[in-house]
């Protein structure tokens, strides 16, 4: 409703919502994700892909799954989890 306001609050880690500069910081926030992984990652608005073609199964897979291992740290250390229901 015009004229409410939210009251403050303690932000520990994130961005916020709701602002113009909302998505600028989130692009910024999320934008080294590809930093050290072989695959190849999509980033699209709040969505990440990591994606490889398989050519050799043990080689690739275990790539792969070291990429996963490198997402999974990085999201520790930013405290921003991944949905892999989504």
């Amino acid at each position: 409703m015009r004229g409410s306001y939210s009251s403050w609050t303690q932000v520990k880690s994130g961005v916020p919502q709701g602002t113009i500069l909302g998505p600028i910081l989130f692009i910024t926030y999320v934008n080294d994700i590809p930093t050290g992984v072989s695959s190849t990652v999509k980033l699209y608005a709040d969505n990440t892909k990591l994606y490889r073609e398989i050519e050799s199964i043990p080689d690739d897979t275990d790539m792969h799954q070291s990429d996963l291992f490198r997402l999974t740290e990085w999201y520790k250390t930013w405290q921003l989890k991944f949905n892999p229901d989504k």
